[in-house]
């Protein structure tokens, strides 16, 4: 009788370590350097970019106000470029706030600043961008805004 109890809780135990494996996927937060951040791109429209290569990346680079970036080892690490697109007046900010690696993607978390209307904000045009360079991965991006 003892034997019958024993097995059926050894049963139940590896059944509940079973069913509780692969459920949730492992993420890791990974560590980013930013190369430019500014709010006079000439990107017009919102757009997100996951950038591998030094041909890619000079186009980027041609869309910022900035005149000098750190140089980007494409080798061994890759950049995320996030524009928020034309805005008519000041007071809007975009920027990466973490990126996750998980065993599925790369989540990249974005964090839009938009004034409010009672906010006195400067009157000029304005096209926030945020550019970051990190450790190369072999993931598809999924941005999270």
């Amino acid at each position: 009788m003892r034997s019958k109890i024993f097995s059926v809780l050894i049963f139940i135990l590896l059944l509940a370590l079973l069913s509780g494996c692969g459920v949730e996927s492992a993420e890791e937060e990974i560590d980013f350097e930013t190369l430019a951040r500014g709010y006079n791109s000439s990107a017009e429209d919102k757009n997100y970019y996951v950038v591998a290569d030094q041909q890619n990346f000079a186009q980027i680079s041609e869309k910022i106000d900035q005149q000098q970036i750190d140089t980007v080892n494409f080798g061994q690490e890759m950049v995320i470029a996030v524009f928020q697109g034309r805005q008519s007046t000041g007071g809007y900010e975009i920027e990466v706030e973490k990126v996750v690696r998980t065993t599925e993607n790369l989540k990249v978390y974005i964090n839009e600043t938009v004034p409010d209307p009672s906010d006195m904000v400067t009157q000029a045009l304005t096209s926030p961008y945020h550019l970051i360079k990190l450790p190369k991965v072999d993931l598809q991006a999924e941005f999270i805004d």
